[in-house]
């Protein structure tokens, strides 16, 4: 465990010592209502931390995620807008898909995956039931939050109102009409968000992140969708905002822990088996300069191994200069307008786990969505080449 004397109110529990916190450590404040300017109102309390021993209270807890393999970030739209409208116009906010294992050990977790289950289920979740029952029992939640509740007690199942932290991915039933099943040959994994400002063309990311090299990447350097996948080795700082209490759309739940990432490394991993790593040392060769090469592609003729063209966005940019160019970066202007601004507490959140999640395809997917990039982009490349050649020959044809 880990906290600084100079900022007394935020303590940082480390994944070798999760398994030390209790549900006597967290503290869940009664529910108060918040406002929006729009008149749209929900209801939350506050998570803490206090230490048992010293009886200090810590108005914020941050935890330690273990390393995993992610799929980059990915989007948040309103589940309203068509997946082929959804663009970075209409965007809303960031999340990241991170599972609890790796494929590999989801039969014999690691001790930090171990853990860190054990922390989100009997700690997290569990100090998220309690409360919600000690509130219903003094009347300070009431609506949808109250009412699955009361049904929850009856039917003697507190996720039937209390929302799990963590859930294994849906998949659509083979016969028609049925809901989606759980499929548990992957691992349980949790959405968490990262802490947004605006919407839109107007979103900033205040979640820092970093890349290889400890360098400070902009959040849309690793932006993953179908069409341009990126799977990285993920390793996040979490904190425990507390508790929402209210609709979770169509599903019965009135209640769920809300969490959110304040600090990311990442490190992409290549889609080849090439490395990225520059292992030669420096060709110092005098460059020749060939004539015949005039008005073709220069520079961009080089390509990666992946098929993917060399180009600025493959390298880090300091963030204030993606900050410029990022209304450049939009696709075509949406002009729906997003009234909501309560978007972490919104009916969307259920919806996106009973659609299996925003951006989270399958690998297969994501693989043969890559293959058919890299194919599209060699093919390309290839006729480039090719129109290249016919005014090389042209050119020296003309000399003759």
């Amino acid at each position: 465990m880990s906290n600084d004397k100079a900022k007394s109110k935020e303590i940082t529990i480390f994944a070798n010592d999760l398994a030390k916190v209790n549900v006597k450590n967290l503290i869940l404040d009664n529910p108060v209502t918040n406002k929006s300017k729009d008149g749209y109102e929900w209801i939350t309390s506050g998570g803490h931390y206090r230490d048992n021993k010293t009886g200090e209270r810590y108005d914020d807890f941050l935890f330690e995620l273990p390393p995993q393999q992610v799929w980059g970030i990915s989007g948040q739209w309103d589940p309203k807008i068509a997946e082929p409208d959804r663009t970075l116009d209409n965007i809303k906010g960031l999340q990241i898909c991170y599972p609890l294992t790796s494929v590999e050990t989801m039969k014999e977790p690691t001790p930090q995956e171990a853990a860190l289950k054990k922390f989100l289920k009997e700690v997290l979740w569990q100090k998220g039931w309690d409360s919600m029952c000690e509130f219903d029992d003094k009347n300070l939640i009431d609506g949808p939050a109250g009412s699955a509740c009361t049904s929850a007690l009856k039917k003697k199942n507190p996720e039937y109102a209390m929302k799990p932290v963590f859930a294994y991915p849906l998949v659509q039933s083979k016969t028609p009409g049925q809901k989606k099943t759980a499929d548990t040959s992957k691992p349980e994994r949790m959405y968490i968000e990262l802490v947004t400002f605006g919407e839109g063309e107007k979103l900033r990311c205040l979640t820092p992140i970093f890349g290889p090299g400890d360098k400070k990447m902009h959040w849309m350097k690793y932006l993953s969708t179908s069409s341009k996948p990126i799977v990285g080795i993920g390793h996040f700082i979490c904190r425990w905002k507390g508790a929402y209490w209210g609709s979770h759309g169509s599903s019965t739940h009135g209640g769920s822990i809300k969490l959110e990432i304040v600090e990311m490394n990442f490190t992409p991993k290549s889609q080849t088996t090439l490395s990225y790593k520059r292992m030669l040392p420096a060709n110092d060769a005098v460059e020749e300069k060939d004539d015949s090469h005039e008005g073709s592609e220069g520079d961009s003729s080089f390509r990666h191994p992946s098929g993917s063209g060399i180009v600025a966005s493959d390298f880090a940019k300091p963030e204030d200069d993606v900050d410029k160019n990022v209304n450049n970066l939009m696709s075509s202007k949406n002009t729906t307008n997003n009234t909501n601004d309560q978007k972490t507490e919104s009916a969307s959140e259920d919806d996106q786990l009973e659609s299996d999640g925003e951006g989270d395809d399958s690998e297969e997917e994501r693989r043969k969505a890559a293959e058919e990039e890299a194919k599209r982009k060699k093919e390309k490349l290839e006729a480039a080449r090719a129109k290249k050649k016919e005014m090389v020959a042209a050119k020296k044809a003309g000399k003759k």
